[in-house]
Formats: C-alpha cells, sequence, structure tokens
C-alpha cells in the first residue's frame, strides 16, 4: 500500500518560491555522502541540537540500514547536484500507536525560506495519509523559532512543553515541545497545508 504510492508519487519536481526546482525522492543507500554533506553544512548550534549525531557516517549508515518503509520513510531534496533537504516519517510497530508517526525536518541555511521545508513535511503528509496514518507529531527544541511556526501554520497544535527534556551534545538542557496534527480531521475539514 505505501510502498505502491511511494513508487508512483516519486522521484517529484516542486517549485521553490524563487523560481526554482527541486526534487524530492526517497532516500538509498547511495545517497549517504551527500545526505553526510548536508548535515554538515547545517549550523554547528543546530547540529547540536539533532535526534543524533547525522555528521557521523555511522548514523547516516543505520539510515540506510533502516528499509523498513511502513516504519521509516526517508526523503531527500535534491537542487544542483546536492542533496538540501532530509525528512523523515517515523512509526512505530506498536499496536497501540500504530495511528501516529514522527516528523523530521532539515534544510541546508541556504535553502532555507524557499518554502521547501513545507513540501517536505507535505509530502509525509500525504505518505502518512495513503499509510493509515491519522496523527502526526513534531519535536521541536524551543529554540526552534522558525521550526514551530512552520509546524503551527500547517496545521500542528503545540500538547506539550516540557522543561529541559532533551539535552544537546554538549549535555546543556533544553526544553522540547511537541506539537500534534490530526491529519485526517484537516482533510475532512479542509485545514493544515
Amino acid at each position: 500500500m505505501i510502498e505502491d504510492y511511494i513508487e508512483e508519487a516519486y522521484p517529484k519536481t516542486v517549485a521553490l518560491k524563487d523560481g526554482r526546482e527541486a526534487s524530492i525522492r526517497l532516500f538509498t543507500p547511495e545517497d549517504a555522502d551527500r545526505l553526510l554533506a548536508c548535515y554538515a553544512d547545517v549550523p554547528a548550534i543546530e547540529q547540536a541540537l539533532l535526534w543524533d549525531d547525522m555528521t557521523d557516517p555511522n548514523a547516516v549508515e543505520r539510515l540506510s540500514e533502516s528499509s523498513d518503509i511502513e516504519y521509516n520513510v526517508p526523503l531527500i531534496a535534491e537542487m544542483e547536484g546536492k542533496v538540501v533537504a532530509a525528512a523523515t516519517l517515523i512509526r512505530t510497530p506498536n499496536r497501540w500507536t500504530k495511528h501516529a508517526a514522527l516528523v523530521r525536518i532539515v534544510v541546508r541555511p541556504d535553502y532555507r525560506r524557499l518554502g521547501l521545508a513545507r513540501q517536505m513535511v507535505s509530502e509525509l503528509k500525504e505518505i502518512a495519509l495513503h499509510a493509515g496514518i491519522s496523527l502526526l507529531n513534531a519535536e521541536c527544541v524551543a529554540e526552534e523559532k522558525d521550526a514551530i511556526a512552520l509546524f503551527s501554520n500547517l496545521g500542528y497544535v503545540r500538547v506539550a512543553h516540557l522543561p529541559a527534556y532533551v539535552q544537546d551534545s554538549e549535555g546543556r538542557p533544553h526544553d522540547l515541545v511537541i506539537m500534534l496534527s490530526n491529519i485526517r480531521a484537516q482533510e475532512a475539514y479542509g485545514g493544515g497545508d
């Protein structure tokens, strides 16, 4: 079901705010070096707040080995021969949360404010709808004001603010903001993106 949709939908070319185009498709192991380069371009403060050290080849290798598309859907956006964004839809095989998934997104600084993050999150939403998922959750460090605004504009609602819940790579505590989107309700009532 989800595999059929992904095979049909990607690769996909999308227009950005500045008139350029990006190609969005499923990440493959052959993309590993270019994905590492994408994460290396992310400012150090943002790298410190990532869920995993994605500048470490082992972390990208683990992503490459996560081949069960039912539970891990990694997308990349390409422009000018580079991976410029990565987004992942993650769900667990737990029976009680099979209707929910986590959304993660990162965009290279030079490619921000072009609508690419919005497009990538919207692509994950479409994949989620085809996979029977009804709830999407986004986790942001409270300092990530742009990410929180993006998710809010896409219909996500802040459901929790957990003080000092996460630590960066230097061990400094940061507040975690959890946002939730009921994508089935959005589809029924025409909201969201």
